[in-house]
Order: structure tokens, then C-alpha cells, then sequence
């Protein structure tokens, strides 16, 4: 039995959460702001459903963290020097 795989070994490397990253869909979209008085949020656009979420500096942080490769769209602000606009793509 020198080349079988146990089942139950196989089974338990597949479903092994510490191996898995969450990622978000490639219809979906991030829009980070910078509002009057300095407040950070993000937008998040499921462009498939069409249902938009509002996401606050924490989550936005959490959210990188979660999906380093997540999709980034640029600020239009004219605020280059804005820390808000010098996110990753």
C-alpha cells in the first residue's frame, strides 16, 4: 500500500483553514474617500449584483489585510497628496 494516500489525510489537508486566503470576487471593486474633516471610509461595489457597501477605516484596514490583491480603483480626487489616494491597485 506503499502508493495510496490515506483518505483521511487527503480529506484533512483540503479543508485546513490555516492554508486558505479569502479573496474578493473579480466583479468586485474598492473605492477608498477621504470626506470633509479628514474621515477615512471605502466603497465596495458588487458589480454583478449591483449592491454597494460602505466601509469604515477599520474595516478598510481589515479588508487589505483579508485580500492584499483585492481590486483598487483610484481616487478622481485632485488631492494627489492625500494619504487616502496612495492605495494599492
Amino acid at each position: 500500500m506503499s502508493g495510496v494516500a490515506d483518505v483521511w489525510d487527503t480529506l484533512a489537508a483540503e479543508v485546513d483553514g490555516r492554508a486558505w486566503q479569502p479573496e474578493l470576487a473579480r466583479w468586485v471593486e474598492v473605492k477608498r474617500f477621504e470626506a470633509r474633516g479628514g474621515r477615512v471610509y471605502a466603497m465596495v461595489a458588487n458589480r454583478r449584483d449591483l449592491v454597494y457597501y460602505r466601509l469604515e477605516a477599520s474595516e478598510i484596514d481589515l479588508l487589505q489585510q483579508l485580500d492584499p490583491l483585492a481590486r483598487w480603483v483610484r481616487s478622481s480626487s485632485p488631492s494627489s497628496s492625500c494619504p487616502a489616494n496612495s492605495m494599492p491597485r
